[in-house]
């Protein structure tokens, strides 16, 4: 039987833990979607966005373990001063992550200007 967990997060600054969950029951990490979506308000504009199992993000750390993945996001207006809002996303499957019931996930989101970072994720886990 195949679960789907969701995590979303809609925060405006680094954010430890911006959505977590507790897996429910033992099992396998089958597949990881990640979404990010940032509404930059300044040029150069840097977000990022990590499922993790620890509880601190490891974004700008070399050598981690427990991350599951991560997106970023990096805005530039034009000239005209017109920007889009940049969307990153990554999908990742044919994965056998071993998980047990209690663990937990972490999402944790650096934004670098204070602006509006929504992140979408989802965990499919067979148990």
């Amino acid at each position: 039987m195949t679960k789907v967990y969701k995590l979303f997060a809609n925060v405006s600054a680094t954010t430890n833990a911006a959505a977590q969950l507790t897996i429910q029951r033992t099992g396998t990490i089958l597949a990881i979607f990640l979404s990010l979506v940032v509404d930059a308000a300044a040029d150069n504009v840097h977000c990022a966005a990590e499922l993790s199992l620890a509880s601190t993000n490891q974004l700008a750390t070399n050598d981690t373990t427990g991350v599951l993945g991560s997106v970023r996001s990096w805005s530039n207006f034009t000239t005209s001063g017109q920007a889009l809002p940049s969307t990153s996303t990554m999908g990742m499957s044919g994965l056998r992550i071993p998980v047990v019931s209690g663990d937990r996930l972490y999402v944790h989101v650096l934004d670098a200007s204070s602006v509006a970072t929504l992140v979408d994720v989802f965990v499919y886990v067979e148990s």
